[in-house]
């Protein structure tokens, strides 16, 4: 279980680090501490001024201006000042200015500091946090798991290892960079005579350019390339979803310029509040009025069906990617994303050891008969006179039916004695399988949702217990429901198509099957749907890069996750910029306390 939780804290939450990070790394608590740095400071300068201003008016005896004797054998002390010696040093210490009261240029909105300490601090700053997050993340994994006990100073050596100190450079030098990047290009264009009103016109164009140059360049500094993929994945559909926002709203907006076209107002329709309005323009004949105001009312629609549809639909195609990539083409899928799939399909448990042979099996059979120019031995039925156990012995592979194939049974067709070996019933076997995984779901995301109630929702549990105890316990079974549903489809959906449907065996049944997973979303809370689809597409979109490859497509490039990122970046940070609206509230709050106000 460890390994699966590992792997399912780090692919599918991602942000959580991020979240962590962004609360060491703010500046707004960091430049409250130093404002009141500052306010005490200028108090303390204040009462020195006065206590010198109360000096110089006071009239005093010439004698106390005098120097004195220093008794034999010390040092002589230094001679007393005069007050014209005293009005100039109040006069020098009035004009000095106090520490970070230089102006910010007024094309940046970072405040308190300059552009070089804005970028310095967001680089200085990030990487003693993240190097001290990871080596802590790391020793408390290595502590749960029992290797910090056995073997204290490898681990130790481990953690703050060349690993920690290249993802901390990494994320660094994004942060670092991206602000130093930005506030040089402004600069840029100041020095060669641009307005400050321009210089922020073009903040999208700029952010675009610093944040492509910033990924290039910290993505380089990151030795570890399974943790590049990932992020560059990452950050590709976070940049795909943003995007997509954004085209939305681009559309609306101009919707909403079209229907304001079409209703223009006649004079005197608002006469009784002292306002007298003309039409602009003539209001357009009937013929086209009407046909643009059926148009503006089928992109309504559109709109509408798009907004409900659009996260089922792209759940649904990543599922299929998924699935068609596990059943036949195993080895382009990550192995760990695998095992932590598998682990939840039940047949481990109920096959054990010998599970491991289903999936491998079944990839090869369907290759075999779903390929015309595959010369396969077999059909996709079984004889009637020929048993599961001989037929998959002679035809496909001899240690499968030994394992796992009883003797006295007979499937119809050969996939399905390979997919539920133990019982000719479809619909028993995986139904059994669901009941079978449920367990495992259930402690998944029991510990899950509790580790992550105590990391952001601890004061929700200590101000009513009793309710949060209660969604905390409806959460956990809807989304082991819901796994295990989406798993069980993904493995199960094809005895069904390929009977009822296809009545033969093709690759169109595994690149379907996932379509039906996508009404599961529905079981899950609004608030985790976009985030499960993002996942998916995520995985799917790395799957589909290496069945590309497989079949031919286009070529594996070298350090192609590096420009990818870098253009993901880009397109993100020129969206923050840009448009921060179209992110959610809780991605631009991580955003903004990572990068800042640039």
């Amino acid at each position: 279980m460890g390994v699966h939780w590992g792997e399912f804290v780090l692919d599918n939450f991602l942000e959580v680090l991020a979240r962590v990070t962004s609360h060491a790394l703010t500046d707004e608590e960091t430049e409250r501490l130093v404002r009141h740095f500052q306010s005490f400071h200028a108090r303390i300068r204040r009462a020195s001024q006065q206590r010198l201003e109360l000096i110089l008016t006071t009239p005093l005896d010439q004698d106390h201006f005098k120097p004195m004797r220093s008794p034999p054998g010390l040092r002589p002390r230094t001679p007393a000042l005069s007050r014209h010696q005293l009005a100039t040093d109040v006069n020098a210490d009035q004009n000095v200015k106090p520490p970070g009261s230089r102006r910010t240029p007024p094309y940046c909105l970072h405040t308190g500091k300059l552009c070089s300490q804005h970028a310095v601090r967001g680089f200085v700053k990030t990487l003693s946090v993240t190097f001290l997050l990871k080596t802590t993340f790391h020793l408390a994994t290595a502590a749960l798991s029992g290797k910090l006990w056995r073997n204290p100073s490898v681990v130790l050596r481990r953690a703050a290892g060349k690993d920690t100190v290249s993802f901390a450079l990494f994320l660094s030098t994004l942060i670092g960079g991206y602000r130093g990047t930005l506030c040089l290009l402004r600069y840029g264009l100041h020095r060669r005579g641009y307005s400050d009103d321009t210089i922020r016109s073009w903040d999208s164009r700029l952010a675009f350019v610093s944040g492509t140059l910033a990924g290039l360049l910290s993505m380089k500094l990151d030795r570890n390339r399974a943790r590049r993929v990932a992020l560059a994945m990452y950050v590709l559909t976070r940049s795909t979803q943003f995007s997509l926002v954004w085209l939305m709203k681009v559309w609306r907006l101009h919707r909403n310029q079209r229907w304001a076209a079409l209703e223009t107002p006649k004079a005197g329709d608002v006469e009784e509040e002292g306002l007298t309005m003309s039409a602009s323009r003539p209001l357009p004949s009937g013929r086209p009025r009407l046909s643009s105001h059926g148009l503006l009312q089928f992109e309504e629609g559109l709109d509408y069906w798009l907004t409900r549809l659009a996260t089922p639909l792209f759940f649904g195609i990543g599922v299929s990617v998924i699935g068609y990539t596990i059943l036949l083409t195993p080895e382009t899928i990550s192995p760990s994303y695998l095992r932590f799939i598998t682990s939840y399909t039940g047949l481990q448990q109920l096959y054990g050891k010998s599970g491991a042979l289903v999936l491998p099996t079944i990839a090869q059979a369907v290759n075999q008969l779903g390929d015309p120019r595959s010369p396969s031995t077999f059909t996709n039925i079984i004889p009637p006179d020929t048993s599961s156990h001989t037929f998959v012995a002679e035809h496909i592979s001899p240690q499968f039916a030994q394992a796992l194939i009883p003797p006295s049974l007979r499937h119809t067709h050969v996939i399905c004695a390979l997919e539920h070996p133990h019982t000719v019933s479809c619909l028993f076997a995986h139904l059994r399988r669901f009941l079978v995984g449920m367990p495992r779901a259930l402690k998944l995301y029991a510990t899950f949702n509790l580790a992550m109630a105590v990391l952001f929702s601890h004061r929700r549990i200590l101000g009513n217990p009793r309710m949060w105890l209660g969604r905390y316990l409806v959460s956990v079974v809807r989304s082991a429901v819901f796994l295990q549903i989406v798993v069980n489809v993904l493995i199960g959906a094809p005895c069904f198509l390929r009977r009822y449907c296809f009545q033969s065996e093709s690759k169109w049944i595994y690149a379907l099957n996932g379509l039906l997973n996508a009404p599961a979303l529905l079981l899950e809370h609004p608030s985790r749907r976009v985030e499960l689809t993002m996942y998916t597409m995520l995985r799917a979109l790395e799957s589909s890069w290496k069945l590309g490859i497989l079949w031919g497509w286009w070529r594996a490039r070298r350090n192609g996750e590096v420009a990818y990122f870098a253009l993901s970046v880009g397109v993100l940070m020129a969206l923050y910029q840009e448009s921060p609206d179209v992110i959610r509230d809780s991605y631009r709050s991580i955003m903004t306390r990572l990068f800042g106000r640039t």
